[in-house]
């Protein structure tokens, strides 16, 4: 090997760049027109991709869409608890006026 090839060798580790996180809850692909585009595993969100271009706004997507699916999920799990106690439930708008979910307590200004 000469020196030459030594010197490469030794020098590529070092200003190899490191892949970003965020590549793990994107997915990269060209659409129709063939532009580079980043869609978010998670909801779906559309980003441009630039050969070379940084993960910023990336980063700060997985940011917001990983809190809003955290509350998603918090109100879906509530929900399926309160549904199915309303189904075990005796008396369902006794259910209901007792345990007002998402919505103001029913009151006898509510009979139509």
């Amino acid at each position: 090997m000469s020196n030459d090839e030594e010197q490469i060798e030794m020098s590529s580790p070092s200003t190899k760049r490191a892949r970003s996180t965020a590549w793990e809850y994107f997915d990269k692909f060209t659409d129709k027109d063939g532009d580079p585009k980043v869609m978010c595993k998670k909801c779906g969100r559309l980003y441009m991709s630039k050969e070379g271009g940084g993960t910023s706004n990336m980063i700060r997507h997985i940011r917001i869409c990983g809190n809003e699916l955290e509350e998603i999920q918090k109100v879906s799990y509530e929900l399926c608890l309160y549904l199915k106690d309303l189904a075990n439930a005796n008396d369902v708008p006794s259910y209901v006026k007792k345990h007002p979910f998402g919505q103001s307590a029913i009151t006898s200004s509510h009979s139509g």
